[in-house]
């Protein structure tokens, strides 16, 4: 559940209203191999920065609503090589995401299969 939860604070609808740097920060800590300490202190600056220009200038991502658009307007606006860490967390992100959707469908695939095959018999 706080998974969920610390992934929802990257979501930037409203601003980046529920974009909490501490619950990014923890989402960073699960990919040890991608964020060294430096890394987490050097992201942690990146994420203070980032949301102060949010503030001033939210006009580039104004009509952004979710994590796949907000990855896509990084790279349109190149924060991504700005903000270099944070567009990393924000694509591995992306990946564990989609694989969890898929991972869904893959299931319902397979339950709606068994039921017409219980169904039909």
């Amino acid at each position: 559940m706080e998974l969920l939860t610390w992934m929802a604070c990257l979501c930037p609808k409203d601003g980046l209203s529920s974009f909490y740097t501490e619950k990014v920060l923890k989402l960073a800590i699960l990919y040890p191999s991608e964020f060294t300490t430096n890394d987490l202190d050097t992201l942690d600056c990146q994420l203070d920065i980032f949301m102060e220009v949010m503030r001033d200038d939210s006009g580039d991502f104004q009509d952004v609503n979710d994590l796949s658009s907000l990855s896509m307007k990084f790279v349109e606006t190149n924060r991504n090589e700005a903000y270099p860490l944070m567009f990393l967390l924000i694509k591995l992100i992306l990946l564990v995401a989609t694989a969890s959707v898929e991972r869904v469908f893959s299931g319902m695939t397979y339950i709606s299969r068994e039921i017409a095959w219980v169904i039909n018999f």
